[in-house]
């Protein structure tokens, strides 16, 4: 981005923080609306906004911040990787608010390590996110959960160990074994058990 554009997107972030100061209700449901229309560019704007809102206070948040989690369960089937993109970088935010719990964190975790194998195939270099960075953006969002987020140790651990045993699972394997040597190391430090 030219340096026009930068300040004219950090602009429309700041607009974005405003509305969500008097009105977040309509704005979080209008967003979500727009994340679901059928237009690409549509769709990755709105998702941008509302990771832009997740740099929020949990506190200021509040119940906006269930209505985001019910919905981006819906778009973790999501096969378009700029959407993905996106997806991918809010799970992680929704992470640092404590979300990452439950059946909920263990489908959201399942969605990075799933895009952790994605390799390049022919047409992907066409769509806008390269596949090989998508994967390795995943790989660091797995490091950082496992790292930075305390409450999504009850998802990472033990439930990662299944995809090392997946046989499609290979290129995720060394992003879920760099997560789970960092848990067990945690583990084995505040003398916890690490045999499953």
């Amino acid at each position: 981005l030219k340096g026009s554009s930068v300040k004219n997107h950090n602009e429309m972030l700041r607009c974005y923080d405003t509305m969500m100061q008097h009105s977040p209700g309509k704005l979080v449901a209008g967003l979500l609306a727009k994340a679901d229309t059928g237009e690409e560019r549509l769709r990755v704007g709105a998702l941008l906004v509302v990771r832009h809102i997740l740099n929020m206070a949990t506190e200021e948040l509040g119940e906006r911040l269930e209505a985001i989690v019910g919905h981006l369960a819906g778009k973790l089937q999501e096969t378009n990787p700029n959407i993905q993109k996106e997806v991918a970088q809010i799970v992680m935010l929704l992470g640092h608010h404590g979300c990452i719990v439950g059946p909920r964190g263990r489908d959201m975790v399942a969605f990075i390590i799933r895009l952790c194998r994605v390799e390049e195939g022919p047409g992907a270099r066409g769509q806008g996110v390269a596949a090989e960075s998508l994967g390795a953006m995943c790989g660091n969002i797995l490091q950082l959960l496992a790292t930075s987020v305390p409450s999504a140790e009850t998802v990472l651990w033990p439930h990662t160990l299944d995809y090392l045993l997946q046989a499609d699972g290979e290129e995720a394997v060394p992003a879920v074994i760099r997560a789970l040597a960092h848990i067990s190391a945690k583990r084995l430090e505040r003398g916890e058990e690490v045999a499953v």
